[in-house]
């Protein structure tokens, strides 16, 4: 009686992009040469025209498939698991990896499955770290066109999008933790597995510099495959470079890389993110102040030391009242934040960060976080904020979003203070104005204040600084200066002096009725509109034109004086 074969102790999952039908030669060709590998096909059933959703539940669905594959649901995992990944199939995979770990994890708990730790290679294919961008795609100007017409799952690993942005900030702060828990105890934490990057020396669609997060993280390589496109990478089918294809493919697959260990270690140099309001030109020299206050050597800093902080000041110019009352032009701005906050991550320790933000740039910044679950500061300082009095801080304390790790390896909750202003028009008025009209991501938290908050890590001043809409960025008779004491808080949470104006009943009144205050100015607009269109029907003239022209300068110049 013949002996059964025995099973393989190997696992090879591969996973195809958007078009299955090339790489399935890749794994003819595994299974026919390495039998010590039971090698499995895992389609994930994305189209282009498949929904935001779908990239989600496939994420998970394909981690649950690994868990059945690797034996864990019978008790049994195999001794090594093998990931590859070809484009699409590659950011999937890496997605599918960390949820295994626990994280980001929406509808389940964060325990880890057991496979992971069996995973000691991820190849990924032509996968960008960064997203596809449309300049690079066939017929990318068709994009922008198409994406207005649904919420597309392809949308979500496109440069910028918010989910493929959380999937590589997260991607980072895992591999790069994995990596020092596993120098620091080899016996019991998980060995982060090889990551080999391949990316096509004639790929038109993933070029090397989009797999250039690599130079940045531990145990990750990069390789090439010297022919073919974005597709054709991964055929063996062809008579002419099939061969010396899987030469190279096999390189990426099963061989040892000696240079796996050699990364840019992160910088521990502190980072500050400083992000000005609507009124920047009224109040655009506190950045530069805060920048000098934040500097080494400063006698109101904590414990000073020599390295420099890397500090970022976005300057997206002024930004009217109109343009920020209109949703659209008000999110314009905030994935070139996004991009900052990626470029730091890359070279430095995110447990290192701090953020300071007045009016809009409060805005740009909580909409990243409650987007973007990786973002993370330890310290937050808002002035004028525009948030809702409302904003769920508690969610993003309890994600882990607000805060640090020590040098010891323990979580350390961080702090978040609002300063206001006694009389705030863009606060009380506007923002609190468009939230009662219907506008839900911003309202009157820069000057009532934050619900709730007590529990949850927000500290604020019972009284108000004096002035308006910059009161917490400048210097007032009678109080410490203003940028020094705005950096202790940066630098160890240090919350500033008390403030002691009382709050304007008036203004306080007007700020609850701000609904009136902002229907009846569009009723104004519309009015004057209106009159100077009439005036011009009756007599198209110098004058009617003339009339017409006041008009708009005097709309113009009250949107822009807000």
């Amino acid at each position: 009686m013949s002996e059964a074969p025995a099973v393989p102790s190997k696992l090879m999952v591969i996973i195809p992009g958007l078009r299955d039908s090339t790489m399935r030669s890749v794994v003819d060709r595994v299974r026919r040469e390495r039998g010590d590998y039971r090698v499995e096909f895992v389609p994930h059933g994305i189209k282009v025209f498949s929904r935001t959703r779908t990239l989600a539940k496939s994420v998970a669905e394909l981690a649950h498939k690994i868990r059945g594959l690797s034996g864990e649901n019978t008790g049994e995992v195999v001794d090594e698991v093998v990931l590859v990944g070809h484009s699409l199939g590659g950011i999937l995979i890496r997605a599918a990896y960390l949820y295994g770990l626990g994280y980001d994890r929406d509808s389940e708990d964060g325990t880890a499955d057991a496979w992971p730790r069996s995973v000691k290679r991820i190849v990924l294919l032509g996968s960008p770290n960064a997203g596809y961008r449309e300049k690079n795609l066939p017929g990318g100007w068709v994009y922008p066109l198409v994406a207005g017409l649904g919420d597309f799952a392809l949308e979500a690993v496109h440069s910028g999008a918010y989910w493929l942005a959380n999937l590589r900030l997260r991607w980072l702060e895992v591999m790069r933790k994995l990596y020092t828990d596993h120098e620091a105890d080899p016996e019991n934490a998980i060995e982060p597995p090889l990551v080999v990057q391949v990316y096509g020396a004639q790929d038109g669609l993933v070029t090397r510099e989009d797999i250039d997060d690599s130079r940045f993280m531990p145990r990750t390589v990069r390789t090439e495959i010297s022919s073919g496109d974005h597709g054709k990478m991964v055929d063996l089918t062809d008579a002419d470079n099939g061969a010396k294809r899987w030469d190279e493919l096999a390189h990426a697959l099963f061989d040892h890389f000696p240079e796996a260990d050699d990364f840019t270690p992160v910088s521990q140099e502190r980072v500050y993110f400083i992000l000005h309001g609507i009124r920047a030109s009224a109040y655009d020299r506190w950045v530069g102040d805060l920048t000098d206050a934040l500097q080494p050597g400063q006698a109101h800093i904590p414990d000073p030391d020599d390295r420099v902080p890397k500090v970022y000041s976005l300057n997206y110019k002024f930004f009217s009242a109109i343009e920020f009352a209109v949703r659209g032009t008000r999110q314009k701005n905030i994935h070139q934040f996004l991009d900052q906050y990626m470029e730091a991550v890359l070279s430095h320790d995110p447990d290192g960060f701090s953020f300071m933000g007045h009016s809009n740039g409060t805005y740009m910044m909580a909409t990243v976080m409650q987007h973007v679950r990786a973002v993370r500061f330890r310290n937050i300082m808002l002035a004028g904020s525009v948030l809702p009095s409302d904003f769920d801080w508690r969610r993003l304390f309890e994600n882990g979003q607000i805060g640090g790790y020590t040098a010891e390896g323990g979580w350390r909750p961080g702090k978040v203070h609002n300063d206001r202003a006694r009389v705030d028009v863009p606060v009380g008025i506007l923002a609190n104005g468009l939230r009662l009209l219907g506008y839900r991501d911003i309202g009157a938290g820069g000057y009532r204040g934050f619900e709730g908050v007590t529990a949850s890590g927000v500290t604020y001043h019972r009284a108000a600084f004096p002035k308006g809409h910059g009161a917490a960025l400048v210097d007032h008779d009678g109080y410490p200066e203003r940028m020094p004491e705005i950096a202790r808080f940066l630098v160890d949470g240090e919350v500033c002096t008390e403030p002691q104006e009382p709050a304007s009943r008036g203004f306080s009144y007007l700020s609850r009725i701000a609904w009136f205050v902002v229907l009846v100015g569009l009723i104004v607009i519309v009015g004057l509109l209106g009159a100077g269109t009439w005036l011009l029907s009756l007599a198209i003239g110098a004058w009617a034109l003339l009339v017409l022209a006041v008009v708009l300068l005097l709309i113009y110049v009250g949107l822009r004086s807000v």
